[in-house]
């Protein structure tokens, strides 16, 4: 629950509202060598001067796995805030 909360906080961020019924400007990076796998930059919460990572390999149909740069991004179970306001 903490995680969805955060993630949707984030948004806002990006978008300067609370109102998340469009498109979120994200800054998406694209891996040259694997097409599906995606890098979002995302500011901490917390510090201007941190930034974490969160990375997503998927498909068409399905997302095939995530990772993040952040304490809790290399979760066995779940995901961090980061990668699930990517998502």
């Amino acid at each position: 629950v903490f995680q969805l909360k955060r993630a949707r906080s984030y948004a806002e961020e990006r978008c300067s509202t609370t109102n998340l019924t469009s498109d979120v400007a994200y800054s998406v990076h694209r891996c040259k060598i694997i097409p599906n796998l995606i890098r979002i930059p995302t500011q901490y919460a917390h510090s201007n001067r941190v930034t974490y990572h969160p990375t997503i390999h998927f498909t068409d149909q399905a997302i095939l796995g995530w990772w993040c740069d952040c304490f809790t991004g290399a979760r066995f179970l779940g995901c961090c805030s980061h990668t699930a306001s990517a998502i």
